[in-house]
């Protein structure tokens, strides 16, 4: 009678080939390993690539998170990017929900930071808003701190909070325009900018 799972009593006998290939492997990495065993030989490597791909990715969205430098972003530069966002949510006089969700996601996304942590820099942004602060000093940090590519992703940021009510009105567009200014942004990276906003 034969065996109900023919090669079980030997250690190799009943492995896939891709299996087989996997265990004979060297073992130097088992991230490499792992991914013969679900895909083949020919997927050597592809565990680290994806890896390298989602780290990539989370850098890309959380490129406010540090200065020009690499240094991490202290509060000073967080509260700063939180108030800009605030005075575009308000330039329409109303703080609809989706523009404050707007402003929520973008601070969660920019600085890599969880839900708490963004609504307690919304609660520290609210309370030294303009006049408390004037709108030259908020930009000026902007240029001191981030560099070119950063201070377009602000302001595709201060873009995605005015849109994100489906209106622009004449003050927001003003607003966003002159920010744009402030830190050093050309027409044609504004424009940019704000078309990073529309093509998502």
């Amino acid at each position: 009678m034969k065996p109900a799972f023919p090669g079980r009593r030997g250690c190799s006998r009943g492995l896939l080939p891709a299996q087989k290939t996997a265990r004979a492997a060297d073992r130097s990495d088992p991230r490499d390993a792992a991914a013969r065993m679900i895909w083949g030989p020919e997927a050597k490597g592809a565990v680290v690539r994806i890896l390298d791909l989602v780290k990539g990715h989370l850098t890309k969205r959380s490129r406010l998170a540090t200065d020009k430098e690499g240094a991490p972003a202290d509060l000073e530069m967080r509260a700063t990017v939180a108030v800009l966002l605030l005075e575009a949510a308000y330039g329409d006089e109303e703080y609809a929900w989706n523009e404050e969700r707007a402003i929520l996601d973008g601070l969660e996304r920019s600085f890599g930071i969880g839900h708490r942590e963004a609504v307690e820099l919304v609660g520290r942004a609210g309370e030294i808003r303009p006049p408390v602060v004037s709108l030259s000093d908020l930009t000026d940090v902007i240029v001191d701190r981030y560099d070119d590519d950063q201070r377009m992703d602000l302001v595709t940021l201060l873009w995605s909070v005015i849109e994100a009510d489906h209106a622009v009105h004449e003050w927001e567009k003003s607003f966003a325009d002159h920010v744009a200014r402030s830190v050093g942004l050309s027409e044609a990276q504004a424009r940019e900018a704000r078309a990073r906003v529309r093509s998502t």
